[in-house]
């Protein structure tokens, strides 16, 4: 019941719900999409939902963000890009390997583990599609300000590379 009240909020918001669980359950939870983990990816040989609904896949190698192409995932979690409280028996893939890993990628990555804003300027020129925070901002004190310090992140970033923004 929760995780259709969350839909109904996303409905309100133009947002959408993202759900960690099998494809299937994601439909009936009637959320907008899949998160899969890499174990998931995996199994896979196919795209396991129509296209109206998002999927979403944890990589943390080449071999799962190749599967993830190949499958028509519409965007990869690449993690854990540094060292991360969360996940402390985890090797960081670092930003030198996270580049070519994106390079090699056709679908959209976004980065993820032991990121905050600072690292936001370093993704972007690593060729990422944005970053997934979690400790981060629901670790905060104040949660709002750093969603804001990413905001400015992006404008400084793109003011950067684009003369006139």
């Amino acid at each position: 019941s929760l995780a259709r009240e969350v839909v109904r909020l996303c409905d309100r918001y133009s947002s959408h719900l993202i759900v960690n669980t099998s494809p299937g359950e994601s439909v009936y939870l009637d959320a907008h999409g899949v998160h899969l983990t890499s174990a998931r990816l995996l199994q896979l040989s196919e795209r396991p939902l129509p296209k109206r609904y998002w999927v979403a896949a944890s990589c943390h190698n080449s071999t799962e963000v190749e599967h993830a192409c190949r499958i028509g995932a519409d965007f990869i979690v690449l993690s854990p890009v540094c060292p991360s409280p969360s996940h402390p028996r985890a090797e960081p893939v670092g930003w030198p390997k996270f580049r070519r890993l994106v390079a090699g990628a056709r679908i959209p990555v976004f980065a993820l583990g032991g990121l905050g804003p600072t690292h936001m300027t370093q993704a972007w020129h690593a060729g990422a599609q944005g970053l997934a925070m979690i400790s981060s901002v629901w670790g905060a004190r104040d949660p709002g300000a750093v969603v804001r310090d990413c905001l400015r992140q992006r404008f400084l970033v793109n003011s950067a590379n684009t003369p006139g923004v």
